[in-house]
This record gives C-alpha cells, sequence and structure tokens, in this order.
C-alpha cells in the first residue's frame, strides 16, 4: 500500500481510539442510572404540589381549607367552616349538615358519634372547638 512506518503507527493510534470510545459508549449507555432520594424526591412532590396551588392570573393561592382558626358553630357552619375542624374533611363536613337537616340542630357532642366517620378519637380532637348552642 506504501505507508511508511509512521503512517501505519498513526493509523493504528487512530483506530484504537476509535475503538476505545465505541466501548467507553457503550458503557455509558448500559449504565444504570443513579437511585432518586426518597426524601429529595418527597420534598419535591411537596413543593410541585404548592406550586400547583397558586393561581398564575393573581398569583394568589387557590382558596384552600385552612384548618382550625377559632370555634366553630355547629349548627350553623357551612361547609368550609366545618373542615377547619381536626379530621374533618369535604365528605365529613356534608355528612354533619346532611344529619343536622335531616335530625335538626345538634344538641351536644355524643349525637356526632351517630355521624358515620367519627368515633371517639376523633370527637375528642376536635369537641373542644366546637360550640353546640343555637344563635
Amino acid at each position: 500500500m506504501g505507508f511508511t512506518t509512521r503512517q501505519l503507527q498513526a493509523l493504528l493510534v487512530l483506530a484504537g481510539l476509535f475503538l476505545i470510545s465505541i466501548v467507553i459508549r457503550r458503557i455509558e449507555i448500559h449504565r444504570d442510572l443513579p437511585q432518586i432520594d426518597p426524601v429529595l424526591e418527597a420534598r419535591f412532590i411537596a413543593i410541585s404540589d404548592s406550586l400547583n396551588s397558586i393561581d398564575p392570573k393573581s398569583r394568589t393561592r387557590k382558596a384552600s381549607v385552612r384548618k382550625f382558626s377559632g370555634p366553630v358553630q355547629i349548627n350553623t357552619a357551612k361547609h368550609e367552616e366545618l373542615q377547619r375542624l381536626p379530621g374533618v374533611g369535604t365528605v365529613l363536613a356534608r355528612r354533619i349538615i346532611e344529619f343536622r337537616k335531616k335530625n335538626g340542630p345538634i344538641k351536644d357532642a355524643s349525637q356526632l358519634l351517630k355521624i358515620q366517620g367519627i368515633g371517639k378519637k376523633k370527637l375528642e380532637k376536635m369537641q373542644s372547638l366546637i360550640i353546640f348552642n343555637d344563635l
């Protein structure tokens, strides 16, 4: 072919570098991705959920139910007010309102035990935060 020794050495070096680059590329492709730290993943999800709750038009948080901010008048409280009680979510607030409509004013804490979803433990947590008197 007419290559000098120096040219053959250069070709061999280039061919060797080419093969090494192919091997390195294959190793990188088949290497496992690093594991995600579960704590960091949970924080990321919490931050993401928090950001998703912001209304981009008003730059304020969407209306969300805040937990307890004062005593709740159980017989006149609206859905959102009932949700401020510990352990009371959307479904349980609806059940309390339905119970009031069906049975009239709630006179004492023992009546709340008749509502599905309110047991002794939950009642203990919210009893001191409820006012039973009609206004």
